[in-house]
């Protein structure tokens, strides 16, 4: 019996082979994703060998691949359909090598176009799916994506404390509830689009349009109050609602991240390139999607910059705050959902 090891990328490449002298060792193979075509990189002595050799995976089932080459550098191709950890081992003119094991990731959920997130009580994750016109339920720790309702044109999405869900859609604010058709609670001019929604602690739904900011008390259909009506807001790409109970405005254009108060009065909380998904954390901080640093950017309550989490983003676009003070947001520029938890760590949703 003859055992060979190499190093590859920080891990132990074995070949262990039996009879007739041929062994195989693994001299490369990179991180394996479930459901994506991983090759593998063989070394087969001796070089004058030149029968057949295939690879065999065992895990939570059986894969088999021929590998191909010469000159003893043969490479194989599997696809794993679920992750875990694989164990390899190699066939070459009767003897078996072992090859070691590859431990397989989930695949990370990939949406079509995500606008709008908003975290609901049981850490499930409301994902607007703007390119495919619908509301999706996502399970962050698996990736499992549920369809809730199809709508028109819709953008962002809050969770209200009765449970009801708020999405913009096109002109038009709905209530979305298990079971029953979407109702319309606001509606916006002709030509004109709602934007970012959100809803307050006592059950009043806010939201803007391209230049306005309005509220709709205890989100249900009525006459909705205009909000800040001196100011002029350029396309706000978000709202949440402070701990104050003020109001923060992402001020897109404008490049400002706007505090209403209470009472109507709006100053500056802080300035920032491009802001856009804003959500306030459990102990009062704030998370704002920074769109020309390509960031999520955190302050203060005050309005302070306490520095950037997680890594740069291809387009930081909106996001949402757990109640454990994890942050979801979304990447709009890989189309995935991004979880940043509370100890640095950051990790895409659907993959561990």
């Amino acid at each position: 019996m003859l055992a060979v090891c190499a190093a590859v990328g920080g891990m132990l490449a074995l070949g262990v082979s039996a009879g007739n002298g041929v062994h195989v060792s693994r001299v490369g193979g990179g991180a394996a994703t479930a459901g994506r075509p991983w090759v593998v990189k063989l070394a087969v002595r001796p070089k004058s060998f030149h029968g057949t050799v295939r690879v065999v995976a065992t895990g939570p089932r059986r894969l088999s691949a021929r590998a191909r080459g010469s000159k003893g550098i043969y490479r194989a191709r599997l696809v794993f359909p679920r992750p875990g950890v694989w164990t390899l081992t190699a066939r070459a003119g009767g003897a078996r090598s072992k090859l070691g094991s590859v431990r397989v990731r989930r695949a990370p959920l990939v949406l079509v176009e995500p606008t709008g997130i908003d975290v609901a009580p049981d850490g499930s994750l409301l994902v607007v799916e703007f390119g495919l016109r619908r509301l999706v339920r996502v399970n962050p720790a698996t990736g499992r994506l549920t369809p809730v309702v199809d709508l028109v044109k819709p953008w962002g999405v809050a969770r209200a404390p009765s449970g009801s869900s708020y999405v913009s859609d096109l002109g038009w604010v709905k209530r979305i509830e298990p079971g029953r058709a979407p109702q319309i609670v606001a509606t916006v001019d002709p030509g004109v689009e709602v934007g970012p929604v959100t809803v307050s602690p006592a059950g009043d739904v806010v939201y803007s349009t391209v230049s306005a900011v309005y509220r709709l008390a205890h989100g249900t259909a009525g006459t909705p109050e205009r909000l800040a009506a001196g100011t002029p807001f350029s396309g706000p790409h978000g709202i949440a609602v402070a701990a104050d109970g003020s109001l923060l405005v992402s001020d897109t254009g404008n490049g400002l991240i706007r505090r209403v108060d209470p009472a109507g009065s709006v100053t500056t909380f802080a300035a920032l390139g491009s802001p856009r998904g804003i959500d306030v954390a459990p102990d009062g901080s704030v998370y704002v999607a920074g769109g020309d640093e390509h960031r999520i950017v955190h302050l203060d309550a005050s309005g302070k910059r306490l520095g950037t989490v997680g890594p740069r983003f291809g387009d930081a676009y909106a996001l949402s705050v757990a109640r454990d003070g994890t942050v979801y947001a979304i990447d709009i520029g890989a189309d995935v959902i991004r979880r940043l938890s509370p100890d640095g760590t950051s990790t895409v949703v659907g993959r561990r």
